[in-house]
């Protein structure tokens, strides 16, 4: 009789693996990104024509310092035409409280921020602010859909 011990090897299961994706997986680095001194109608109609929802300000090191949304072009929009108020920067109007996410964050976690708030776009930043991209709610959904309830 041969006594053998077979050496086990862990291998990953397609569960395994796609559990552990995380907003590094699903993040568009390639945002639309402003500074606070771009005009505001230059920036709206940036949004506009992009048929974005929102899009993240960021100072000249590629920091997060705010966020440029609808609501805040909208704000513009309003003091624009009933105020005469047609000048500024995105710095006048956006939002400068956010709510970012890290890179490494779980899908999971996201979801549920997503689920909390009405936000329809996260900045995603690393450890020092570094503006890195955006989660957005379209893509965090078409990415759940696709991997359904089983595998994340």
């Amino acid at each position: 009789m041969v006594n053998y011990t077979h050496h086990l090897v862990k291998h990953e299961t397609e569960l395994e693996i796609q559990s552990n994706k995380t907003a590094d997986d699903i993040i568009l680095k390639s945002a639309l990104t402003f500074n606070e001194e771009m005009s505001i109608v230059e920036a709206c109609d940036l949004l506009a024509s992009h048929g974005l929802s929102g899009a993240p300000v960021v100072n000249k090191k590629g920091k997060l310092i705010g966020l440029l949304s609808e609501k805040d072009c909208l704000k513009f929009l309003l003091d624009m035409k009933y105020y005469n108020e047609g000048v500024g920067a995105v710095g006048d109007y956006m939002s400068r409280t956010l709510m970012t996410i890290h890179q490494n964050e779980p899908l999971l976690y996201i979801t549920e921020l997503f689920m909390k708030n009405h936000f329809q776009i996260y900045p995603v930043v690393d450890e020092e602010g570094i503006f890195l991209g955006v989660v957005t709610r379209k893509r965090l959904f078409c990415e759940l859909n696709r991997l359904k309830q089983t595998t994340w």
